[in-house]
């Protein structure tokens, strides 16, 4: 059991995750792009851990190879081009089933209430753990007066660039804020972090939370093709949007909607087959995942596709959020649904032993 929890803590340690974190959006951004490969991601990123202890270096090849991988699948759905070439081998089938979308899940139109309610759910854990509530008290309030607070007086923080070590001092806003949240809650083990950078926030020390949107603004930013987004998004979705005033009091709020509807009056957008919106209707065998936490396609919307799939089935993961493909026994689920073509029959019961990642107590993680 000593062995175990030094393991985890090595995990779980706040720098580790930094690496994992960075080194999966280095891996999705290679395995998006058609004729880039996982192998190739990982061929780049070894250079780069001669300069990194053991740990930090394996944690950072392994995440890049796994998520160039998993993103081979993204241009495979929506450009019916592999991104990888593991991804060759169900392309034609990928594509078609991504054409055929349900109008009232257009991608974007509850990302704000889909939100709200994974990060409501993510920070309530903070209530059920005795130290994090001791420390930190109720974080979603404490979130809600600190997006409040930014609101009526944007802050500027001095900090260290999460990069180059160097001092800044640069704007914290309420968008900010609402950028780390946001992309934190596609991540279980990276929302753990929330209740304790939220409550320092809070307090007057916003430099780790600064840091934070720092890095996510510099890698997210530099590896999202807006033209492509926008030349889909504009044809597939826009069209569907439309402002829902129960959004204002959101952490997104109605601007996410706006932005894109204004975006999409400008830019060039194709035109969809008729049947583009149709619900999926097919007899083949399917597997469903979804993450119990996905803040932006949460478990009904895999409940409202299984309906036209009679052979199908939705296997939720508890305590997960976006991707749940590696979560705990998922991969052995899958490779058993690829050899016998039989959802029905799959014995998940191993999935009830998904553990829910615990609130940071501290810098060092969780309490033991």
């Amino acid at each position: 059991m000593h062995d175990i929890g030094v393991a985890l803590q090595m995990v779980f340690d706040p720098y580790n995750l930094w690496v994992m974190f960075a080194a999966s959006l280095f891996g999705l951004f290679v395995g998006a792009v058609p004729g880039l490969t996982a192998t190739m991601a990982t061929a780049l990123l070894v250079p780069v851990t001669f300069f990194m202890a053991p740990i930090p270096a394996i944690a950072a090849i392994v995440s890049a190879t796994a998520m160039a991988i998993f993103a081979g699948d993204v241009p495979g759905c929506l450009l019916r081009m592999p991104g990888t070439p593991a991804s060759a081998a169900y392309t034609d089938e990928a594509y078609a089933m991504t054409r055929k979308g349900q109008t009232e899940l257009a991608l974007g139109a509850e990302h704000a209430r889909n939100l709200e309610q994974a990060i409501d759910a993510q920070l309530a854990r903070c209530a059920e753990d005795d130290v994090c509530a001791r420390q930190y008290g109720t974080p979603r309030q404490t979130l809600a007066r600190l997006m409040d607070e930014l609101r009526r007086e944007p802050r500027m923080v001095r900090y260290r660039d999460p990069k180059t070590g160097e001092p800044r001092e640069d704007l914290l806003t309420a968008d900010l804020v609402t950028g780390v949240v946001r992309l934190y809650a596609y991540a279980p083990q990276l929302a753990a972090m929330l209740p304790m950078t939220i409550a320092r926030a809070a307090a007057g020390d916003a430099e780790l939370l600064m840091a934070q949107a720092r890095m996510i603004d510099d890698l997210v930013g530099e590896q999202i093709s807006m033209g492509l987004q926008l030349s889909v998004t504009c044809a597939e979705d826009a069209p569907l949007l439309d402002a829902n005033a129960g959004d204002a009091d959101t952490l997104l709020g109605g601007g996410f909607v706006a932005t894109i509807r204004a975006a999409c009056e400008v830019w060039p957008r194709g035109r969809m087959p008729a049947d583009f919106h149709a619900p999926i209707a097919s007899d083949r065998p399917a597997l469903l995942l979804s993450g119990e936490l996905d803040p932006v396609t949460p478990p009904r919307y895999g409940e409202q596709v299984l309906r036209g799939l009679p052979n199908g089935r939705h296997l939720v993961a508890r305590g997960q959020a976006h991707n749940v493909m590696m979560a705990g026994c998922m991969p052995r689920l899958i490779a058993e649904f690829m050899d016998s073509a039989d959802a029905r029959t799959l014995d998940a019961s191993c999935l009830e032993r998904l553990i829910e990642t615990p609130p940071f107590s501290g810098a060092y993680g969780w309490e033991p």
